[in-house]
């Protein structure tokens, strides 16, 4: 039985996320990881090397894995019910838009001369939220973050503009159709903020089941702990989602208190965090018996 401390999982200092299980299940060259940088320049290899945590062998052919997280929303609490049994993945598609304009100044520049990225940026941001609130029918998620601001100064209009655009989705249809509306309305504000504007995916995935025989192993080991449970999908991203796709693959939830996360306030009861931790020793146990072989 080997623990992993997988590298990058949630991609805030490096681009992609989950990149350590990317590489481990092949979706991603190991020197395309390493050649990765930072916003500071500084690249994967360099950042592994400086805390002496870089590989120089293979890894392990995985027989079976297992993963526990906290759902990160509040359907589990608000139900009752003490572990999600992660059955599929949402849909992601993720974005990086540069926008650009020219560096003037605050006071004197007139309007009408003005190219103001942050301005073209702040458009592109209100046109991203208002993706979630047209789709009242069904789920979608969408997010702007990492807003990067050249120069930054308090005295200075924005000649650039770096962030990163998400959409999510259990809809992979709604995904796609929303995933065009950003790119439709960029023509229109670089017109509006005299801007130019560029996006590029990045990253994303499908919606794409568990194994069915796995999320089946985990309902009979609740049930035998007398643990309430139900199938859910999994909305963030996590290194199960590749490691899925190279071996049997189980991903747990325990609730997390009112949905907070990546937040300093997340939480978990101690009473849910041990019924995790019992579900996840027994799923181990007949993992390591070999209850999935068969599924290899």
């Amino acid at each position: 039985m080997a623990v992993v401390n997988w590298f990058n999982e949630e991609g805030s200092r490096f681009k992609p996320s989950m990149m350590g299980s990317a590489v481990f299940t092949g979706k991603l060259p190991a020197e395309t990881a390493l050649t990765t940088t930072d916003p500071t320049g500084t690249t994967v290899e360099a950042a592994l090397r400086e805390i002496g945590t870089i590989g120089d062998y293979a890894g392990p052919e995985v027989a079976a894995y297992a993963e526990i997280h906290i759902e990160q929303g509040r359907d589990l609490e608000n139900s009752g019910i003490t572990i999600g049994l992660v059955g599929s993945t949402w849909a992601a598609h993720k974005y990086q838009v540069v926008v650009r304009g020219e560096q003037s100044h605050t006071g004197s520049t007139i309007m009408a001369d003005r190219r103001d990225a942050l301005f073209g940026a702040s458009l592109l941001v209100v046109a991203v939220r208002e993706l979630a609130e047209q789709s009242t029918d069904r789920p979608l998620h969408t997010s702007v973050s990492e807003i990067t601001v050249l120069p930054n100064s308090p005295v200075v209009v924005a000649r650039e503009v770096r962030m990163h655009v998400d959409l999510r989705s259990p809809d992979e249809a709604l995904l796609d159709a929303a995933a065009k509306k950003p790119a439709e309305s960029i023509p229109g504000i670089e017109e509006r903020a005299s801007v130019t504007i560029e996006q590029v995916q990045t990253h994303g995935w499908a919606v794409a089941p568990f194994p069915a025989a796995g999320v089946e192993l985990a309902a009979q080991a609740a049930d035998n702990l007398g643990l309430s449970h139900r199938t859910v999908m999994t909305i963030a991203g996590h290194d199960s989602v590749n490691m899925k796709d190279v071996a049997p693959a189980i991903m747990l939830f325990v609730p997390s208190v009112e949905g907070v996360s990546h937040n300093e306030v997340e939480f978990t009861q101690d009473v849910e965090t041990c019924a995790g931790t019992d579900l996840l020793a027994e799923v181990l146990h007949r993992l390591m018996s070999g209850a999935l072989d068969s599924s290899r």
